[in-house]
């Protein structure tokens, strides 16, 4: 009884070290997002054709695609380290000033196009075919900004900031070495800066949320 019980326990470390050894040591990552920028306000420094100085103006945005990379690192107890490059961008939809629509003057239209560098750090909870894990990331980010009243031209400036996100998701082993990753981000800037084609300053905050499909290789 007791050999059999050592075999069993010998086939059954010989069947899950492959698996632990594959989960430490390195990797690289990518991931497709469906990102969704949330409504954004503007604050304008000085007069600007119909906006005054101090004049709110609130964005809406199309929800569009953004991309991502990785490499990284598996550390024992759960830890994951990796440094990120991501870009994503999103159409604007349309606009208005406090509760006045911009439509009547052509509309509000353009772009915001973000991308970056972030350093994350996540904690995998379970050892698995399926991991639940959570992630912080801290990074700066560039943020250009084409925005137009109709057809001229507001602002075409960008800006570098400090950016902030957390993450949640799963992932799955298809392989020892190849996961699958499902994900949900929410990602903060610092407050970008621009100025408009007057001169003026004028302040953005942006925020978005995401939904990401991805693969991790682990050598």
């Amino acid at each position: 009884m007791r050999i059999r019980l050592v075999s069993s326990l010998t086939l059954a470390a010989a069947a899950i070290s492959p698996s632990l050894q594959a989960a430490e040591g390195p990797y690289v990552a990518a991931r497709g997002s469906y990102v969704m920028t949330e409504d954004a306000d503007w604050i304008f420094g000085s007069d600007f054709g119909p906006v005054p100085a101090g004049g709110n103006v609130i964005s809406k945005f199309d929800d569009e695609y953004g991309l991502g990379v990785a490499l990284g690192t598996k550390l024992p107890s759960g830890f994951r380290i990796e440094g990120e490059l991501f870009w994503q961008e999103n159409d604007i939809d349309s606009g208005r000033l406090g509760s006045v629509q911009l439509s009547a003057l052509g509309g509000l239209n353009g772009d915001v196009g973000v991308w970056g560098g972030m350093l994350n750090g996540y904690y995998d909870f379970l050892e698995g075919p399926l991991v639940p894990f959570i992630g912080l990331g801290v990074g700066y980010a560039e943020v250009d900004a084409n925005v137009n009243l109709g057809d001229i031209s507001v602002i075409d400036d960008d800006d570098t900031v400090l950016a902030y996100q957390g993450i949640l998701g799963v992932s799955y082993d298809f392989t020892p070495n190849l996961q699958g990753v499902l994900a949900y981000r929410y990602m903060s800037l610092d407050d970008p800066e621009f100025k408009d084609r007057a001169g003026g300053k004028v302040d953005m905050e942006y925020d978005s949320q995401a939904i990401d499909v991805g693969l991790r290789y682990s050598f």
